[in-house]
């Protein structure tokens, strides 16, 4: 049986050979200088039979690269860029058992004469500028993962608008196409698909925890703002600290899960607006009023003290220091569960601010990831032709079997994830189903980036958020 060939690379491995055949270089040239040491004579026969030994080769050669490139020319090769549809699980297990590895093997197999290669990216935040700067080489991949919303739209130029090379039962139960649409706005360019899978942000809580306050979560959960902060208070009554999280250098608790309360009041599109200075935080109440309720709740002993600084926030939680883990999405609700026990971990997401919503009964969350065409590349239907097939539903099944994330398709039964009766699953394939998007992708990167860091000093009391958003306008003042 013929060797099956590896086809993953690290990004960078281009490099590595090219230092290595310099070494043979260097290596060759030694040996040549040592021969000329030899007799007159001995040295005469020795470069006679090199000439002939030399010609045999460039005939063996000649004949090699002609099969090669006969080879080549009937090959098309789709050349990927990858940072996801890769576990921890799979790690553990030769690449060829891999579930993207059999995708691809029969992508290859219904598509005789393709051939797919993938580079395993090891920073894809890196890779937005690396991509970038392949793309206008032309010497990028066919096909880039890299982060749906903002960070993809200021990529616009070197990707490729598949709008009408969808095929149309992809559109109907994929989820996901607003947040690849540019700017958000329906009817824009598509940049690309949906990927991976969705998440949703929450809170994860310690049902043992909760009955002891006399807190019903699933049966009797706060409908409003006010019972929301009633019901922390009663948790803080018990001795029980009510929210431990780690800001993790992207202030988690407001980005996670307390931004519910800004994109409920206003759209992606205006969050986007705002970071582009085309309208203004400071003019933005929903904004405001969502950081002043995180930071009473701060003042008020809801959220752990060190906040800003923790990093241990999960080991703590798992400890039984609080009641309720925040900042986190659903990826990391099977550790809980598995070291908890499926009965004594719940998900909470947050009531409606109030009965004037965008969106009801709804958390932050959605796909973050998407694969996007290179405007350069030779064969656009190809590439697109593959997104869809990694998409499909007995595709998508297979990768969700050990990938911790909830489903972009929506014709993916509760039944077929094996969900059906696991009251917290189904709670939250409910609510996968109707996401708000992250605000923090709805913004360009460096307004982001700066609310981030001015944000968790609004949470943690050391800046007002009508500071905070005065700052951010300075902010993208200066990037104009």
């Amino acid at each position: 049986m013929k060797k099956r060939r590896n086809r993953f690379m690290a990004l960078g491995m281009a490099a590595a050979l090219g230092l290595t055949m310099a070494g043979c270089q260097s290596t060759q040239e030694s040996s040549k200088q040592t021969d000329a040491s030899a007799p007159v004579s001995e040295s005469k026969r020795q470069e006679e039979e090199q000439v002939k030994t030399e010609e045999k080769k460039t005939e063996q050669t000649g004949e090699t690269e002609k099969t090669e490139k006969e080879a080549k020319t009937e090959e098309t090769v789709l050349s990927i860029w990858l940072a996801t549809y890769i576990s921890d699980e799979d790690k553990k297990k030769p690449q060829e058992e891999w579930p993207i590895t059999e995708i691809c093997n029969e992508f290859e197999k219904q598509n005789p004469g393709v051939r797919v290669e993938i580079t395993l990216l090891p920073d894809q935040g890196a890779a937005h500028q690396s991509y970038k700067a392949a793309a206008l080489a032309k010497s990028g991949p066919d096909i880039i993962n890299l982060w749906s919303g903002q960070p993809i739209f200021a990529l616009k130029d070197v990707v490729l608008d598949i709008s009408d090379m969808i095929p149309p039962e992809d559109k109907e139960n994929l989820m996901g196409w607003d947040v690849v649409t540019e700017d958000f706005k329906e009817g824009g360019k598509i940049l690309g698909y949906p990927a991976a899978g969705s998440e949703i942000c929450g809170f994860i809580y310690n049902t043992d925890i909760m009955k002891q306050a006399g807190v019903d979560l699933e049966g009797n959960p706060p409908k409003t703002v006010d019972e929301f902060l009633t019901m922390l208070q009663k948790v803080k009554d018990t001795g029980i600290l009510p929210i431990i999280a780690d800001s993790a250098g992207v202030n988690s608790l407001f980005t996670m899960d307390m931004a519910t309360w800004w994109v409920q009041k206003t759209s992606n599109e205006d969050i986007a607006a705002e970071s582009k200075g085309e309208k203004k935080f400071s003019d933005d109440e929903n904004f405001k009023n969502a950081f002043r309720v995180t930071q009473d709740m701060f003042q008020k002993g809801y959220v752990n003290e060190d906040y800003a600084s923790s990093q241990d926030a999960l080991s703590r939680f798992l400890k039984g220091d609080a009641a309720m883990l925040g900042g986190v999405t659903t990826g990391i609700l099977q550790v809980v569960r598995e070291s908890l026990g499926n009965d004594k971990a719940g998900f909470y997401t947050l009531p409606d601010y109030d009965g004037n919503v965008l969106k009801s009964n709804t958390a932050i969350g959605g796909s973050g990831q998407v694969l996007a065409v290179a405007n350069y590349c030779p064969n656009p239907e190809l590439a697109v032709k593959f997104c869809s097939f990694l998409s499909n539903k007995q595709n998508h099944l297979k990768l969700l079997q050990n990938y911790p994330m909830l489903p972009l398709r929506k014709d993916i039964t509760l039944k077929e994830l094996g969900w059906e009766g696991d009251s917290v699953m189904e709670k939250l394939y409910d609510i996968a189903q109707n996401y708000s998007y992250w605000t923090d992708n709805s913004m360009v990167p460096d307004i982001a980036n700066e609310c981030f860091s001015l944000g968790t000093l609004a949470v943690t009391g050391k800046m007002t958020p009508d500071e905070l958003a005065q700052k951010l306008d300075e902010k993208v003042q200066e990037l104009q």
